[in-house]
């Protein structure tokens, strides 16, 4: 039996599981911890300790009841990092009666033998679970346990609700899966944020990453749209067109025209991808010195988490110039004055292009970008012919091809939050 890729394992475990309790459909709130055993992320081992902060206690909804007036807008957020908080906080500026709930890292105690006896049928009688061990059911057991001590806990905590609509920054995970479900009872909708090229599993021609949760298992009623590509993205995961919703990119909401800047062989900058794709990252790295043997500077900027400690042996051996990981894409643009670059998995590409930057798209395992302009290369040839063709090109043409393509990506000019947040 052919070995199952993490999404298919994913995949096998939440199709294989259907649970509700009060209301909330338990396959989409498991989901996330399923996701994360799939891919092998964030495993918390299996000892009494962890199982006891589980089977009897539930997450802490301290401070959610102030957060709940009457016409409020709740937005969540839990820490996912710089770059995600200011997009959350650029977007609650545009909305009026905007409150932020972050949950706290903190338990209260929550006992209850009704969640033990009801978690057992669907984990340790899951005859669809024939790929999980009993220990790992056990772990799961307890995972479900504490979702239904939280979801009670939720319901005892909170008992009226005025608030007008309710935006959790990643319903496809636990805490704001619950929310939804929360909040929906209510007749409170929900829309969730896009901050990121969100893609079907469909999309990615290669290893199928385990970012796809982010619509594969969807649970706000609405996602927040920077461009239209997702509204495909959203038909092919299975969702109707109805929850796709235009807001724009808040990021990008002062650009209402791609202006594309002179374009010039001197100069470039190589974006290389997530440590996902070392072995791309590698063969780009040796690609930059048949680049350079061309005459042209380049400069190359590592994913700001990559451990650089993987590509040891290659930087050793070519003198790269490096632009600092932690230098912003405009400043990068400012410091290096680049006539074009080239981009490795990274929704990057978009953004070059956004400032007006030619970008080309390095086609080895080439995943995380859907779609983009005929600028795929993986040789010198393939590079030359591009460049050759861009030089070219009419401005206009060139201007209008770029339009429509980071049109997909991102709206330009639109910033509909307010209107979308506030309307009755």
């Amino acid at each position: 039996m052919a070995q199952l890729t993490p999404f298919q394992r994913y995949q096998t475990l939440k199709q294989g599981f259907t649970f509700s309790y009060r209301g909330y459909d338990l396959q989409g709130i498991l989901a996330g911890d399923l996701a994360q055993f799939a891919y092998g992320i964030k495993q918390e081992p299996l000892t009494w300790t962890f199982i006891k902060s589980k089977l009897f206690f539930s997450k802490n909804w301290e401070g959610l009841h102030s957060c709940l007036p009457k016409d409020a807008v709740v937005f969540t957020f839990d820490g996912y990092g710089k770059d995600y908080e200011n997009l959350l906080q650029q977007i609650m500026t545009e909305v009026p009666n905007a409150l932020l709930f972050q949950p706290k890292h903190s338990v209260s105690k929550r006992f209850s033998i009704r969640h033990f006896i009801l978690a057992l049928r669907p984990i340790f009688f899951n005859r669809n679970w024939k790929i999980l061990s009993f220990k790992e059911r056990l772990q799961f057991y307890v995972i479900l346990v504490h979702h239904l001590n939280t979801i009670l806990s939720l319901e005892n905590s909170v008992k009226e609700v005025n608030t007008q609509k309710f935006v959790p920054f990643l319903s496809c995970l636990p805490v704001d899966s619950i929310l939804c479900h929360f909040f929906r009872k209510h007749n409170v909708p929900s829309y969730g944020i896009q901050h990121g090229l969100h893609c079907a599993a469909q999309e990615y021609p290669g290893v199928i990453p385990y970012d796809v949760i982010n619509l594969e298992n969807l649970q706000a009623d609405y996602v927040l749209a920077w461009g239209t590509s997702i509204k495909k993205s959203l038909a092919l995961a299975g969702h109707p067109s109805e929850r796709f919703l235009l807001a724009g990119a808040p990021k990008y909401a002062h650009i209402r025209e791609v202006k594309m800047q002179p374009f010039h062989r001197k100069s470039c900058i190589v974006a290389l991808a997530r440590d996902t794709y070392w072995e791309g990252n590698l063969k780009l790295l040796r690609f930059i010195q048949d680049i350079e043997a061309l005459g042209i500077n380049v400069y190359v900027k590592f994913h700001p988490r990559s451990d650089q400690k993987l590509y040891a042996k290659a930087l050793e051996s070519y003198a790269y110039k490096h632009i600092d990981v932690n230098c912003s894409l405009v400043d990068s643009i400012s410091l290096v004055k680049p006539g074009f670059a080239i981009v490795y998995n990274s929704t990057v590409y978009y953004e070059y292009y956004l400032q007006g930057i030619v970008t080309l798209r390095y086609a080895f395992a080439l995943n995380d970008t859907p779609f983009g302009l005929e600028d795929t290369v993986e040789s010198i040839a393939e590079l030359e012919a591009f460049l050759s063709q861009w030089e070219t090109m009419e401005e206009q043409v060139r201007n209008q091809k770029v339009a429509a393509m980071v049109e997909q990506f991102c709206a330009l000019g639109v910033n509909n939050y307010k209107s979308i947040l506030t309307a009755k």
